[in-house]
């Protein structure tokens, strides 16, 4: 009788809140904080009764005893469901943010160096890589970019630190091109 009485209470209590309040009873429990040597790392659990099948070709990753473990096609734990990120403690700069979607990475991760430049860019759809991978200069500068699709690499794209010698390069490519076709002047 006592549990129906307090059972009747709650949800007394939860009709009576407002949407963000909602939001945040649904996250109590769900939130963590980690300090991992000059780490720390700021992550949301899974929703409590929600359900994830493991998939073989996916690696998940969870939570257990304090610490975030991944594994391909299972977990052993919580899984991480919700924001993602890393803070240099000493410094307090942001290092990585992402989100995981039951398990999975999802959307657009971005990584920065202790400078607080961009080291790298990456969109995950499922867990798998699926678009383009920026990376950066030390300066923040766009590097080098890969493109991925379902976690296939399909192209790779070097960023080219002086335009004016590729305008060179592509003159030079249609002057031999010409040349091959016999339409170009042999000196």
């Amino acid at each position: 009788m006592a549990v129906l009485a307090s059972g009747l209470a709650l949800a007394g209590i939860m009709a009576s809140c407002k949407p963000q309040e909602l939001q945040y009873m649904d996250r109590l429990g769900r939130d963590v904080v980690l300090h991992q040597g000059d780490i720390t790392v700021q992550l949301q659990l899974q929703k409590k009764g929600m359900l994830v099948l493991p998939e073989m070709a996916h690696t998940y990753y969870w939570y257990d005893k304090g610490k975030v473990n991944s594994s391909q096609a299972a977990y052993s734990g919580k899984v991480l469901h919700g924001l993602y990120r890393e803070y240099d403690r000493a410094h307090k700069m942001l290092l990585v943010s992402g989100r995981f979607h039951k398990g999975l990475k999802q959307g657009r991760w971005l990584s920065w160096n202790a400078a607080g430049r961009l080291r790298q860019a990456e969109i995950y759809r499922d867990g798998e890589l699926n678009g383009a991978l920026v990376k950066y200069d030390s300066l923040g500068r766009p590097a080098d970019t890969l493109n991925y699709r379902n976690g296939v690499l399909r192209e790779r794209r070097p960023v080219d630190s002086h335009p004016a010698d590729t305008t060179a390069r592509k003159g030079l490519f249609n002057r031999l091109k010409a040349i091959f076709k016999g339409k170009g002047k042999h000196k």
